[in-house]
């Protein structure tokens, strides 16, 4: 992948570390790799090093070498849904039940794993690099990025650059009143666990605008289908906030034990990750990508319409 820059005048006399800091947004992370590669920077034709002073007119090549697939993840055969492609990233529809990436007691199976395999039959040169990941309950679009530079721009500092905005649907018990707002109260881990979390004081900024979506009456009982958009990105955010707020996620056996008898078809928590938008970081496309509900929380929708 190479960015082509042409020196204005407003540039002239700046370092080429500006421009790449500066203007083409890169992480230093990515800067170093450049200037380790023999035609990562390349300025009028020869090679350049980041103190270069330059000059208007100057025209300077940005070269991201091409990444071998990762040695942590293991390739092998298993389906994905893809949702959207290009030459920098790509966007899957992961199923729930299926881990994103590969961890001590998950090591196979995961999407990324099957990702892995897609690259080497594809001879995508790219490591595994996921952009957003989802609990393994959780249903929905799952972002990974095929170099460095695209994954920074999608998870870093500059994110809100491009609007990044991820949007999710869940069925909760109750309704939240007012209607829509934000729930915005630190989270910590809860302590003695490694996954469980908690509202906390001395836990972290979280964040989460939520919609109701519509309200169901079903046996008595008052359930909403809500909309959720994450303004920070806390694990189990959506799911503490919930829980917290009173109205807990239904199938949420981790911080909601309610709901299993009502919903048998709901072997996990009914949260889906179902719209992606952000201006594409290369081509400065609007990317609007959408998963459509999954059967078990569509199935479970039909029966509170009852």
């Amino acid at each position: 992948m190479t960015f082509n820059y042409i020196v204005t005048n407003e540039d002239s006399g700046k370092t080429v570390y500006h421009i790449l800091k500066y203007k083409l947004l890169f992480s230093g992370k990515l800067i170093i790799k450049l200037k380790k590669s023999e035609s990562g920077i390349i300025v009028n034709g020869k090679r350049a090093f980041t103190n270069a002073i330059l000059s208007e007119g100057d025209i300077l090549l940005a070269n991201i070498p091409d990444q071998s697939e990762s040695e942590n993840v293991i390739s092998e055969l298993g389906k994905i849904d893809i949702i959207y492609e290009d030459d920098f990233l790509i966007a899957l529809n992961k199923p729930a039940g299926m881990v994103v990436h590969p961890t001590y007691n998950h090591p196979s199976g995961t999407l990324s794993n099957f990702l892995a395999y897609y690259y080497i039959q594809n001879n995508i040169k790219s490591k595994i690099r996921p952009v957003s990941r989802l609990d393994r309950g959780t249903s929905g679009i799952v972002i990974f990025a095929k170099n460095s530079f695209v994954q920074d721009r999608l998870t870093g500092k500059h994110s809100d650059d491009i609007g990044f905005s991820k949007k999710y649907l869940a069925l909760i018990k109750g309704v939240f009143y007012p209607e829509s707002g934000t729930i915005d109260m630190p989270i910590a881990r809860v302590p003695g666990s490694t996954i469980e979390r908690r509202v906390s004081p001395d836990g972290a900024k979280s964040a989460t605008d939520y919609i109701t979506k519509d309200i169901f009456l079903y046996k008595g009982e008052k359930y909403s289908l809500t909309e959720f958009i994450l303004k920070t990105g806390r694990t189990h955010q959506i799911r503490v906030h919930c829980l917290y707020s009173g109205h807990p996620i239904l199938g949420d056996t981790l911080y909601f034990s309610g709901g299993s008898d009502e919903f048998p078809g709901l072997s996990r928590q009914a949260l889906h990750a179902f719209e992606v938008n952000f201006i594409h970081p290369v081509s400065g496309e609007k990317i609007f990508l959408q998963s459509s509900l999954p059967s078990d929380i569509a199935e479970a929708i039909e029966l509170l319409k009852q």
